[in-house]
């Protein structure tokens, strides 16, 4: 997956985010969704480095080829938590907000039903 469209993706979630009912879960993700994907751009500047490194011949050759694996898998594996587990949550959690109002509404609502005033 290349950067553009990982960028147009993350765009994309983010919106959702915003325009989805508010909860908690939502107040978490919005807190520090940045933070995730500025983690997968270092990541990608970090290859660059060690792609520069396995293009020279040398003692450090096979070890930089190596990091690069694992720093592609290490992306691949931030992806794919960005992307499917973060929107199946907060799609989640938007429906139960629209449902039955944030988890402390609906408690409370429930509360006053059971130990009415």
């Amino acid at each position: 997956m290349n950067r553009q469209k990982i960028a147009n993706e993350l765009v994309a979630v983010a919106r959702e985010l915003q325009a989805a009912a508010k909860g908690p879960v939502w107040d978490a993700l919005k807190k520090d969704w940045n933070a995730l994907h500025d983690i997968e751009s270092a990541l990608g500047d970090a290859m660059k480095e060690y792609d520069i490194a396995a293009s020279y011949s040398g003692e450090g050759e096979k070890d930089a080829i190596q990091m690069l694996r694992a720093i592609e898998e290490l992306k691949e594996q931030l992806e794919s938590l960005s992307m499917r587990r973060f929107r199946t949550v907060v799609d989640m959690e938007a429906r139960f907000v629209k449902k039955h109002g944030t988890p402390d509404e609906y408690a409370e609502r429930i509360r006053k039903e059971i130990y009415p005033a």
